[in-house]
């Protein structure tokens, strides 16, 4: 949920993310925090996807935050 990891490997596999969430939850509480360990691993090492040239980011302090 920090990084996507679990939304990325969602839609790397075309599983539902919030199984996958709970999955990795249930995971952490019955072994003891070592999937925590492996979701560092796995925002580190995984790819970012790239955002789109067009895009700009919201400004709040201009007044302008509906356009993109």
């Amino acid at each position: 949920m920090i990084s996507g990891v679990c939304s990325g490997l969602s839609k790397r596999f075309g599983i539902s993310a919030s199984f996958l969430r709970v999955l990795f939850l249930l995971a952490s509480i019955f072994s003891f925090g070592s999937p925590i360990l492996i979701y560092i691993l796995l925002s580190i090492i995984m790819p970012v996807k790239p955002m789109k040239e067009n895009y700009r980011k919201s400004s709040y302090i201009d007044g302008r935050a509906w356009e993109k």
